[in-house]
């Protein structure tokens, strides 16, 4: 059996390399984080999964004080 190479990889071998993938985060990733406000829980965020500087940084756009768990 033969194979026949295909016109357009040959002589190409950055085709053929995969693209370089970005470093894992260090920060673990959740769907869920509680956003309290003076230490009593307020709400869920639930969404996208999000490191915790990530849903801090977006439950603080809505309420400066808030912090999250």
């Amino acid at each position: 059996m033969h194979f026949r190479e295909i016109p357009e990889n040959r002589g190409n071998p950055k085709q053929s390399q995969p693209e370089p993938q970005a470093p894992p985060p260090t920060e673990p990733r959740r769907n869920a984080w509680t956003i309290t406000r003076g230490g009593k829980p307020i709400c869920t965020m639930v969404g996208e999964p999000s490191t915790r500087t990530e849903a801090l940084a977006e439950a603080r756009w809505r309420w400066p004080d808030a912090d999250i768990e």
